[in-house]
């Protein structure tokens, strides 16, 4: 079972890596650290840099951080032992110690779950805020550092879009959402706000980037996200249930896609700059729906409820993501179909799904 889910994670990244190969030939022979890297991120990261070092013979040193060392062992357990892969049990609020040959750092260490941050604020924004300047403190005494990435999140983005719009990095920003504060937006703003200042006083290098939708492995199946959604009520043969009239916009970045955006801008952008990453080409969720759907046998169902009406805020949520493709020649690697297939493929080998 591990070696066919190892396989097909493999396979991820040769279709990836081979669309934008020439931008990471820098990373040959460094050494990265990656916060929260257990998480859907670090995971996929963890996943590409195995990849290239297996395949290719980078030769890339990967030191991953985070609080669950047993997630870490579940998840990636073909990773432990690895020579160039190595586990940093650390809680990033504290006073941590990065490796003095670090040269790239990807701080990822943030739950997106809305539910925790409904939930739990104040962890929320502590995990963000004290997480943040605690990795900044640290990465400043580090004599070998090239570049810091910050993740940051679209959940910065607040106006209410109209058909065809996408959110630009230069678009407004703001931390009320209909009036009520959204701490999750709060706490990236903030961190944000702490990389220009780590950038004036520290003197460090960082950029920071605004992820969107992504979907593939790595991602719990009862995570609060409609493609997620999806695929649960069809591996449990439910009718897939769709809680408004279907027409909410989103977009899907598939995890392998992710990695390869993340370490190309950690390599080449510049100083200060901040980056949408995301697939720019939006679906209407009753249309992600019929694609999960036609995944599974002809008796999978999908259910509106056309009796609420879509939630006019953020209804439509899809990045502006040419800055990117035009700085460092990215583009999407693996198309919606495609991305859809494989998470669906993957949660039905995790469930030993039988039609």
């Amino acid at each position: 079972m591990r070696n066919k889910q190892n396989k097909f994670i493999f396979s991820d990244c040769i279709r990836s890596y081979s669309g934008a190969h020439q931008q990471l030939e820098n990373l040959k022979g460094k050494t990265l650290l990656i916060t929260g890297g257990t998480g859907f991120m670090g995971s996929w990261v963890c996943e590409m840099v195995h990849y290239m070092n297996e395949a290719h013979n980078m030769g890339i040193t990967l030191f991953l951080m985070a609080r669950n060392q047993t997630r870490f062992e579940k998840n990636l357990p073909h990773i432990i032992g690895s020579k160039n892969i190595k586990f940093i049990y650390a809680d990033v609020r504290g006073n941590i110690v990065i490796p003095k040959e670090v040269n790239y750092i990807i701080h990822a260490a943030a739950n997106p779950d809305s539910r925790f941050h409904a939930s739990q604020p104040f962890e929320s924004m502590t995990t963000v805020a004290e997480g943040t300047s605690s990795v900044f403190r640290s990465a400043s005494r580090l004599s070998n550092l090239v570049n810091i990435l910050n993740v940051s999140s679209s959940a910065v983005y607040s106006k209410k879009l109209e058909k065809d719009e996408k959110f630009s990095e230069d678009d407004l920003i703001s931390n009320v959402s209909d009036g009520l504060p959204n701490y999750f937006s709060d706490s990236n703003l903030y961190s944000e706000s702490l990389c220009a200042a780590a950038r004036s006083e520290l003197r460090l290098p960082i950029v920071s980037i605004r992820p969107f939708t992504f979907c593939g492995p790595y991602q719990s199946i009862d995570s609060p996200w409609a493609i997620n959604n999806f695929i649960n009520d069809a591996i449990n043969k439910r009718p897939i249930r769709i809680h408004d009239d279907g027409k909410v916009i989103r977009s899907y970045m598939y995890g392998s896609d992710l990695a390869i955006w993340l370490l190309v801008i950690l390599l080449h952008a510049k100083n200060g700059q901040i980056y949408n990453v995301g697939n720019s080409r939006g679906y209407s969720l009753k249309e992600i729906a019929e694609k999960v759907a036609s995944c599974f046998n002809s008796a999978t169902r999908i259910s509106l409820n056309t009796s609420l009406v879509s939630n006019t805020k953020l209804s439509i949520l899809l990045p502006d993501v040419t800055k990117s493709e035009k700085e460092f020649g990215l583009r999407l690697f693996t198309d919606i179909d495609t991305s859809i297939e494989r998470s669906v493929q993957w949660y039905k080998n995790q469930f030993n799904y039988v039609e």
